[in-house]
């Protein structure tokens, strides 16, 4: 076989049966070539090799202009006769591959990406890259309304409800990325609002985060590391929807929250980054802005419209008054521990400046916020 392989090598230098465009040591090209080979063990070897090189853009962008993604999306696709072990190269590679906005553009244009919604029903071993692969293919913004069409919403939501959590941090980048779609006006589109306002999502959403925190605080943080910071990222983008705004400025929310303030391991800059920006995009919406000041209307007890009402919708009342005081000092909290604390990236204060900002928007809020002098700080 090998000398066969060299004599084959000098018939190439001649000329013979290969593409022009093919450049001399083209590895690249060469797996590729291979990938589209008959035989699944040939291809399972060439797939695995390819994962290497595609942690490098160059190289992604490279195998994009070869047309490897229409290639690799097909060997993901979860056919009878395909081993598992090759789903899963394909998997791996597209996972790497996918993070070049030019192979997302291809995906897109050759509608492959379906294959990895298959994948990540069907196979349990190959559905972590599977998942990893669609919450990449996301950030393009031309494929997210096929997506939430396809089932992608429903595949993340239930993989969240799971025990594995490092796999519950892809679905959640995926329903991160799968709200940033648009409506008019660049805003999120009233069919993503909707999907993602259902309280389900919410409780899946906040239930895995305190898993989460809960492993990575009794595990070895390393082997943890990158699952709070996940989750942190995917709010960040979640937090564009107002019923995220709402959720994230009541006590479950905050409860969230603090617990990502909490994380400790090697993403703990970005996690603070993330926050700041959750914290002044919920600041967009009035309400939240009222009950970080304390500026809800109190409630008087004594009126007759109150009297009026049941006594179950008279305690409700009352305790959603409380939470909010409770809310209100806490994002305060969490405020001042993102604006003292370390490590602080710039981000971090650009985002708090922004809070700010949307404090001061409303003439009334200006008293309060002269009440209470900042400590002095270097920024």
């Amino acid at each position: 076989d090998d000398d066969d392989d060299d004599d084959d090598d000098e018939e190439e230098e001649d000329g013979g049966g290969v593409d022009a465009s093919t450049a001399v040591g083209d590895v690249l090209h060469s797996l590729l070539q291979l990938c589209a080979s008959k035989n699944t063990q040939v291809q399972l070897h060439a797939a695995a090799a390819l994962s290497y090189p595609c942690r490098h853009e160059p190289n992604r962008e490279r195998i994009s202009a070869l047309g490897g993604v229409p290639i690799l999306l097909e060997l993901a696709t979860p056919l009878p006769w395909r081993p598992t072990g090759l789903l899963r190269s394909a998997a791996s590679v597209l996972g790497n591959l996918s993070l070049s906005p030019a192979v997302r553009e291809q995906a897109h244009a050759v509608g492959g990406w379906k294959s990895l919604l298959l994948l990540g029903k069907s196979d349990a071993r190959a559905r972590f890259d599977a998942i990893r692969t669609l919450g990449n293919l996301a950030e393009h913004p031309g494929l997210r309304k096929a997506m939430l069409a396809e089932g992608s919403l429903s595949l993340a939501l239930s993989l969240l409800k799971g025990s594995d959590l490092d796999l519950a941090a892809q679905a959640a980048r995926l329903l991160g990325a799968l709200s940033l779609e648009e409506g008019e006006k660049g805003r999120p589109a009233s069919s993503a609002s909707a999907a993602f306002g259902n309280r389900k999502v919410l409780a899946a959403m906040g239930a895995s985060c305190r898993a989460a925190h809960k492993a990575t605080a009794t595990k070895d943080a390393e082997s943890n590391g990158s699952v709070l910071p996940e989750f942190c990222s995917a709010y960040a983008q979640l937090a564009l929807l107002e019923e995220y705004q709402g959720w994230l400025f009541g006590l479950d929310g905050v409860e969230v929250m603090q617990r990502l303030e909490a994380y400790v391991g090697p993403g703990r800059a970005n996690v603070r980054v993330n926050l700041a920006h959750i914290i002044a995009r919920c600041l967009r919406l009035p309400l939240n802005r009222r009950i970080i000041l304390e500026r809800l209307t109190r409630l008087d007890d004594r009126t007759d419209a109150f009297r009026r009402k049941a006594t179950e919708e008279q305690r409700a009342l009352i305790q959603k008054e409380k939470d909010a005081l409770v809310t209100g000092r806490e994002v305060r909290v969490l405020m001042d521990s993102l604006l003292h604390g370390t490590p602080r990236k710039p981000g971090t204060l650009v985002h708090y400046a922004e809070a700010l900002e949307r404090l001061a928007e409303e003439r009334a809020n200006h008293g309060l916020l002269l009440q209470r002098p900042s400590p002095e700080h270097s920024y």
